[in-house]
């Protein structure tokens, strides 16, 4: 399964000034608590803005989407020049982590079985933006309630859990 786990606000924003425009610890721990143990892929500029000591992120695969072919980036972590190639390194459950590229890019291939996103409540003057259009048909769910966001799992229809769908 290939999901993206992305937070934006009510305008879709998801970063701002190359990191997040804001702070919800609860939000971490929920991206933290969903994606390990599975593959990561997120763009250059996504890696870059997590802090150092972050990096690589603990317990997951990483891998870095770059075009830059003189990009470097160091074991344990894996580097590819797209979304398909990187979805290519990768075995089991992929989450997709941002940025708004790779976001974009694997949107209009449509690649993505799933998205996980926590809104967030409010404008935050963003300068990224996440997909507002999304190809195929989408079915969404309340996952849970916080006080500045919640987080809802859309599904595409017609994602049968990795297999081709029978009616």
């Amino acid at each position: 399964m290939i999901t993206i786990i992305v937070a934006y606000d009510d305008k879709y924003g998801i970063g701002k000034d190359g990191g997040l425009p804001w702070h919800l610890p609860e939000d971490m721990q929920h991206f933290q608590d969903t994606t390990i143990g599975h593959w990561v892929v997120m763009g250059r500029r996504t890696w870059e803005s997590i802090p150092k000591r972050f990096r690589p992120l603990m317990g997951r695969f990483n891998v870095v989407v770059s075009r830059n072919p003189d990009f470097k980036v160091n074991a344990p972590v894996l580097k590819a020049g797209n979304v398909e190639t990187a979805l290519r390194l990768c075995r089991g459950e992929v989450f997709l982590i941002g940025g708004g590229q790779v976001y974009q890019e694997a949107l209009a291939k449509d690649l993505v079985d799933r998205i996980i996103a926590s809104e967030v409540k409010g404008d935050y003057d963003a300068d990224v933006f996440f997909p507002t259009k999304w190809p195929g048909e989408w079915e969404g769910k309340l996952v849970k309630e916080y006080d500045r966001f919640i987080v809802r799992e859309y599904l595409r229809i017609g994602f049968c859990g990795g297999r081709e769908c029978r009616e």
